[in-house]
């Protein structure tokens, strides 16, 4: 939340009609995946994480050949829609590497430049988080001590980072966020 709030301006310099969209479709995942998550065991889903972390992972590595394979740019505006919406329900279910997922489909699907498309993940899942944040906060039990750390360090990273991304070469920041994610996806297997 805090990369939508440093990084307003810049994504309304883009395409709005793709930003609004877009926050409607997380708002909607993270709704359901809100309520999956307080309706549902979730040993289930958690054995999958690690492979839709590890997924989206290499999707990001390979993203310069999905993108050609794409037809040279061309704009999926449903793909889109439904993605972001799949992943935004994941996101407001579990979360971990849903920023990953979001990134590479926007590499994947749309045209915009890195730098835009780590600015309208932040708003994307920034949405998507808090409509979930706020179903737990009403229907279950949170660990408030906690749930402060994680949004102090959300905030900080959030306004931190987007400025820096855009300044960063975006083919090796593309392989060092793809290397991560693998790491990510590694660790949440084995723990």
């Amino acid at each position: 939340m805090g990369s939508t709030a440093q990084s307003g301006r810049s994504l309304l310099d883009g395409d709005r009609r793709r930003l609004i969209v877009g926050a409607v479709a997380s708002l909607i995942g993270g709704t359901v995946g809100a309520v999956l998550l307080l309706s549902t065991p979730a040993e289930a889903f958690e054995a999958v994480v690690p492979f839709l972390v590890a997924i989206a992972a290499i999707a990001l590595l390979v993203q310069p050949v999905l993108r050609r394979w794409a037809t040279s740019h061309v704009e999926r505006p449903w793909v889109f829609i439904l993605g972001l919406t799949l992943i935004s329900v994941y996101g407001g279910y579990f979360g971990a590497g849903a920023g990953i997922m979001i990134l590479a489909l926007m590499l994947v699907v749309t045209s915009e430049p890195l730098w835009r498309a780590a600015l309208s993940k932040s708003l994307f899942l920034g949405i998507a988080n808090t409509v979930a944040a706020i179903g737990f906060m009403i229907w279950g039990p949170v660990e408030w001590w906690a749930a402060l750390a994680m949004a102090v360090g959300c905030l900080a990273g959030g306004w931190c980072g987007p400025p820096v991304v855009k300044r960063l070469p975006p083919g090796p920041l593309r392989i060092v966020v793809g290397i991560c994610g693998l790491a990510l996806a590694l660790w949440l297997a084995f723990s």
